[in-house]
């Protein structure tokens, strides 16, 4: 499968997909203006990748900061890992301690069904 590196910036996440490494990243900031064509490309990735999944999937997300429009871009991203749920899958969400970014994160989980870990970032 092709590796997606996206080296993000103020506005766009850095994305970091590579199955052959095991390494699902998505950190910093979303706050892209049109969501659905930024992330279009990582979609089509996570749908190929879901018809042959590593044994484990471990995705390690570090967003501070996300808008509306991409809060919901990421519950459907969230979804369609949904179905590796009992296939070795794990979230890990790094955040600092009383971030509002975990309330968002417990939205994600409470839509999506799937358990997110929460990882306290030390300051």
């Amino acid at each position: 499968m092709e590796v997606i590196k996206n080296q993000g910036n103020r506005q766009e996440p850095y994305i970091y997909l590579d199955k052959a490494k095991n390494i699902f990243e998505i950190k910093g900031r979303s706050i892209i203006s049109n969501p659905i064509e930024f992330y279009e490309p990582i979609f089509q990735w996570v749908r190929e990748y879901c018809k042959n999944p590593n044994n484990k999937t471990k995705i390690v997300v570090e967003l501070d900061y996300f808008n509306s429009s991409s809060f919901k871009i990421l519950v459907d991203l969230f979804k369609e890992f949904s179905s590796l749920h009992n296939k070795g899958l794990q979230i890990i969400w790094k955040a600092f301690p009383n971030d509002d970014i975990i309330d968002e994160v417990e939205k994600i989980m409470e839509i999506t069904g799937l358990t997110i870990e929460i990882e306290t970032i030390e300051e």
